[in-house]
């Protein structure tokens, strides 16, 4: 008797998670397609009685005239921005990264793990520290403004986790493996290339998605090193739908509504991989 009731118990948790965590996104979807008059209506009520798609209009077409207009014109482009600064900077970070990563994990030389610590540590440096070195270095190198300065900069936290995630999932390839194709003449460029990435796939697709969407979420770099439409992220130009007498608290919810929209995409479409490569090191263990 204990077993049903025990399932029932956890079906009940479970559900009781899945609400609480679902009902966050589908209030801000439903505030997104409701009249300003109804966001201030007491009670609230969770189906908008006029449905309507007018600030999505604003922000993606500007349809609409506001208080906010400069805001609103920002916002496409800076969402274009962010979808180029966060694809370069993953991309980057894995060109670079997977190379010493796998070479962290399978040669065997002095200060090896001295070097993966100083990696590592890297990410521990507090933001507000390297600002100043960072806005010093990209004004010398005229990049202030653009969208590679913020790549470049965007480095300094994605490729330490992009080499530290995958030093371990290379680690977890049986050496014999390796061996094998060592014998039959293969180099080691060859076998990192034909044999450990092929099997690192689902890791990989994992430590993409989240070196993106580290870089889809960061804005304290974005608000300092950027001053225009040129290389304006989306997080910057979301506090911009306010003014110094006016906020537009619809709009805002509304681009937080389009700011999840590309990540749950790009995350669905890789949804096997990611499974994957979050259960792998369980599994392996």
């Amino acid at each position: 008797m204990k077993r049903p009731i025990t399932r029932v118990y956890l079906y009940v948790f479970a559900l009781l998670i899945t609400v609480s965590l679902i009902s966050p996104i589908a209030w801000l979807i439903i505030s997104s397609i409701s009249h300003k008059t109804e966001l201030a209506s007491i009670p609230p009520h969770w189906i908008p009685q006029k449905p309507t798609l007018v600030n999505y209009q604003i922000l993606l077409f500007g349809k609409e005239t506001t208080a906010l207009v400069g805001g609103t014109q920002e916002f496409l482009p800076a969402l274009i921005n962010t979808i180029v600064i966060c694809t370069g900077t993953a991309a980057i970070a894995l060109a670079f990264g997977l190379p010493v990563s796998y070479g962290l994990s399978r040669f065997r030389f002095k200060g090896r793990h001295i070097i993966r610590m100083a990696v590592i540590s890297i990410r521990m440096i507090p933001f507000g520290s390297m600002i100043i070195p960072f806005y010093l270095m990209l004004s010398k190198a005229h990049l202030l403004d653009t969208k590679i300065g913020l790549i470049v900069v965007y480095q300094s936290f994605t490729l330490p986790f992009v080499i530290w995630i995958m030093s371990s999932y290379f680690a977890s390839i049986p050496i014999d493996i390796e061996e094998s194709a060592r014998v039959e003449g293969a180099r080691a460029f060859t076998i990192f290339r034909r044999i450990a990435l092929p099997i690192c796939l689902p890791g990989l697709a994992t430590t993409a998605i989240i070196a993106y969407m580290i870089s889809w979420d960061e804005m304290f770099y974005a608000l300092i090193l950027t001053n225009s439409n040129r290389a304006k992220t989306l997080s910057v130009a979301i506090t911009e739908l306010s003014t110094r007498y006016t906020i537009d608290f619809s709009l805002w919810i509304t681009g937080g509504v389009i700011g999840l929209v590309f990540p749950f995409l790009l995350a669905a479409f890789f949804q096997k991989y990611l499974v994957r490569g979050l259960t792998m090191g369980a599994i392996k263990g």
